[in-house]
């Protein structure tokens, strides 16, 4: 029966371990509590360019809130948490772990400059410090021996798999929010989409931090029970001096150690911080296309491939009896020579830039205005100091070196095509047509705005056409009515009766039409001008 002391639960070595359902769910659990930290911790490396957009933050700064913030912290509270692992309830240190980092990482998302963003990532370094030494120090207990093996590999995955999930699902979701400018969350307002991403990564993870309660507190082994030594917090770093001077015992093994490991994760970290930027920016790939790729490179499925060059070579057999006993007949002497090739080609092409691969000389190419208009001048102005034809010759000369202790003399290598995989390709593909959309939006604009132009120019020629006809036809009917005042007047002083008759032969023809009916009295003028007319 264990008891419950201040340093925790404690047992005897012969203590019975847990039903194997709940120490295996409890590993499956810790493990995707170490995929969760995972991610957190690294969807930072897919938000580089928008960062540094909005806050307005170097490269330099970049990589201290990546790794100088998160590392530090890291570490110091590493030792701080093991200690801890080893006196109170490992459970209770997880749930806080896990809740503390996931508020962290939240908190990114408000942050509005970069020492905003350099405080919440120290906490996430802070808050994931605590998993890692109760996690392992729980499925140590949770075990016999002969499992211990399996449960802590299975464990691992958390951070090998999980950390090309984590690319995968963490690009995915940022290619998802990053089609908007801004976005509106409940209780916080408008937001950017590289901070929706940790909004959306981080508030999750505190209710996931609660299911470190489904686990049970297994019993403590290897381990003096009942004992205490006093108060928890007076001897919380009691056993540094022993550690320490243990390390001090075997000075040269730790500082090998540890210095091996340190370079190694320099290494490895600093790739992986600045990986998804890399291939942002010189390939365009959208986040889903670096997540895949990643969780290749993890997970060994694939080699992640980023252009094709096949190579074709001549060769000849020099020494015949050293070929047969080498490689026996032609088809093993080809395929022992594209072992050779590839490997130096490989070799060669990785040590240059690709436009070197790609062009053999620095001849100037001819742009239209369009393509100017791009900023690309300084790629496709970049000076050529190798150029493809002594690429190869180097290879040529690398392979040419290995082959006659085969008996066959490489006589020529050459670059037949080189080309981008099909995943970059489509990339390429799809970087291409932005581009000439976007040259195709910029002339259909200006065509819009020439038409525009034309379209007023011609308004106002219109208008000042019709204003100049109106003034010149109102001119003319002033000068006709004019004179035809005149000539009424002429002909109302010169005879007044045939003036008025002349009027009334105007008013009825204005006024009566074929199919008017008019009834006249006798005493009328008009009967009488009829009268007149036939002579009565």
């Amino acid at each position: 029966m264990s008891t419950e002391t201040a340093r925790g639960t404690a047992g005897s070595p012969s203590s019975p371990y847990p039903p194997a359902g709940i120490a295996w769910y409890s590993t499956v659990l810790l493990a995707l509590l170490y995929w969760l930290s995972i991610l957190d911790r690294t969807v930072i490396s897919l938000l580089v360019d928008p960062i540094k957009a909005d806050l307005g933050i170097s490269d330099v700064q970049f990589g201290m809130l990546h790794g100088l913030a998160f590392a530090v912290t890291f570490s110091l509270f590493g030792l701080a948490a093991g200690t801890l692992a080893d006196r109170f309830s490992r459970r209770v240190i997880i749930f806080f772990s896990v809740a503390a980092w996931s508020l962290a990482t939240a908190a990114c998302g408000l942050a509005k400059d970069f020492w905003h963003l350099l405080a919440a990532r120290v906490g996430v370094g802070a808050g994931e410090a605590g998993l890692n030494p109760c996690a392992t120090s729980m499925i140590t207990d949770l075990f016999p021996p002969a499992r211990l093996t399996m449960a802590l590999a299975i464990y691992s995955l958390g951070a090998s798999a999980g950390s090309g999930c984590a690319y995968l699902f963490g690009g995915i979701l940022v290619e998802l929010v990053s089609g908007a400018d801004e976005m509106a969350l409940p209780l916080i307002g408008a937001v950017k989409p590289w901070q929706a991403v940790f909004l959306i990564i981080g508030i999750p993870g505190v209710l996931l931090a609660l299911l470190a309660f489904s686990m049970p507190e297994p019993a403590r082994r290897g381990t003096q029970a009942g004992g205490q030594a006093g108060p928890a917090m007076r001897d919380l770093f009691s056993g540094y001096p022993e550690l320490l001077k243990f390390i001090r015992s075997r000075g040269r093994f730790f500082f090998s150690h540890y210095a091996g490991f340190g370079l190694a994760s320099t290494g490895f970290v600093g790739a992986a911080a600045w990986y998804p930027a890399h291939m942002s920016r010189e390939f365009a790939w959208s986040g889903s296309e670096i997540g895949v790729a990643w969780l290749d490179g993890v997970i060994g499925a694939t080699t992640v491939q980023f252009i094709r060059v096949d190579t074709f070579a001549r060769w000849r057999i020099q020494d015949p009896l050293a070929f047969f006993k080498a490689v026996t007949d032609e088809r093993g002497g080809q395929s022992r020579l594209d072992d050779i090739i590839d490997g130096k080609t490989r070799d060669a092409i990785a040590s240059y830039d690709l436009i070197e691969v790609v062009r053999a000389s620095g001849r100037a190419f001819e742009m239209s205005e369009e393509l100017l208009s791009l900023d690309l001048m300084d790629r496709v102005e970049a000076e050529i100091s190798m150029g493809r034809e002594r690429i190869g010759e180097q290879v040529l000369q690398a392979s040419a070196a290995i082959t006659p202790q085969f008996g066959v003399e490489l006589v020529d290598v050459r670059f037949k095509r080189i080309n981008y995989v099909e995943q970059v390709q489509q990339s390429v593909f799809q970087r291409m047509i932005s581009e000439r959309n976007r040259i195709a939006e910029r002339s259909r604009s200006e065509g819009r705005g020439r038409s525009a132009e034309v379209r007023g120019r011609k308004e106002r020629d219109l208008q000042r056409i019709q204003s100049e006809a109106y003034r010149t036809s109102e001119e003319i009917k002033g000068k006709a009515d004019a004179e035809a005042s005149a000539i009424y007047a002429r002909a109302y002083g010169r005879d007044a009766d045939f003036y008025r008759f002349w009027k009334n032969l105007e008013t009825f023809r204005k006024t009566l039409d074929p199919n008017t009916t008019m009834v006249l009295s006798t005493d009328s003028e008009w009967l009488r001008y009829l009268e007149n007319a036939q002579g009565r």
